[in-house]
């Protein structure tokens, strides 16, 4: 199962080898970190090494810890995620702060406390890393630094440069290569010039982006509209950028904080594609992500951007 999950993932050569090594044998590493775009394939590499680090029998057709991980209900793996509006993790992801906290009801350091019922090891996956606060990354060096002998840590993001120094230098890195055109091509054979911009190399996300063709037309006409634009409309593109969100909140049952990031981060992988425009753009299209993904206010982080940026 494991060899087919690897033999769908388009392109990630090295990555590939890497975990397959990982997965093949025990190498004595505890913690790996992939990285790469959304869409680029981290959750079924990491998956692939989950069940192995899970499986008493590698290699077995049947094994119970890796049939109830695939189910959902592996008892001896913990996943942990960003939580609340400010989409963060929190310390109480590590270890109590206040008792039944409904956000992370197992920390880790209860979880790795005791050894595995069912598996080979424990697995504790933290998605997003990136996402941790100041508080959570300290807690967690201390679990990177001496794990117990049972446990295994599999990290994954898509901001390697917001993961913090002490933690990259405490894990076995991985990182997720793009694709060649011609890999890329290969997952949507009539993909669009467009759709292959805005997937950012990514072979999840350009098939993502068919499934939203109206929002990425949008994002395409907003775009086009913006690099020929006055001073005078700037305040316009706000609601624009919050009408195109909105819909593709609707479409994909998202929170409005979040699509409205996602809108703004695909505009700008849109830009960043066409060449000629201002770096100084970028950068402050990035910035404006990571502040309404920290819960500022969408609108007036917009109204600051686009009058910043137009410049007649």
């Amino acid at each position: 199962m494991s060899s087919a999950i690897l033999d769908n993932l388009v392109g990630l050569r090295s990555a590939k080898r890497l975990i397959q090594r990982l997965a093949e044998g025990d190498t004595g590493v505890q913690s790996v970190l992939i990285y790469g775009p959304a869409g680029s394939g981290k959750t079924a590499l990491g998956q692939v090494l989950i069940e192995s680090w899970l499986s008493r029998t590698p290699g077995a057709e049947n094994d119970s810890a890796i049939n109830a991980f695939r189910r959902g209900n592996c008892v001896d793996c913990l996943e942990i995620r960003p939580v609340g509006l400010s989409n963060i993790i929190k310390v109480s992801a590590l270890h109590k702060v206040t008792p039944n906290d409904p956000d992370y009801p197992t920390t880790i350091s209860d979880f790795v406390r005791t050894t595995p019922l069912m598996a080979r090891n424990k697995v504790v996956r933290i998605t997003d890393c990136e996402r941790m606060n100041a508080s959570a990354s300290n807690a967690l060096l201390k679990t990177l630094e001496e794990p117990p002998p049972h446990v295994r840590m599999l990290l994954t993001t898509s901001e390697i440069g917001s993961v913090r120094q002490t933690i990259r230098s405490r894990c076995l890195c991985v990182a997720c290569e793009a694709p060649t055109q011609n890999e890329l091509r290969s997952v949507l054979l009539d993909a669009t010039a467009t759709e292959l911009r805005m997937s950012g190399g990514a072979p999840g996300r350009l098939q993502f982006l068919r499934q939203i063709e109206v929002t990425v037309k949008a994002i395409e006409r907003l775009a086009a509209d913006l690099i020929v634009a006055k001073r005078s409309s700037a305040l316009s593109f706000t609601d624009r950028v919050l009408a195109i969100a909105s819909q593709f909140a609707d479409s994909q049952k998202l929170q409005a904080r979040v699509a409205n990031a996602a809108t703004i981060e695909m505009l700008g992988t849109y830009l960043a594609g066409e060449g000629t425009v201002n770096p100084l753009w970028l950068q402050e299209i990035a910035e404006t992500h990571r502040r309404i993904l920290g819960n500022g206010g969408a609108a007036i982080v917009l109204d600051a951007m686009f009058t910043r940026i137009i410049v007649d």
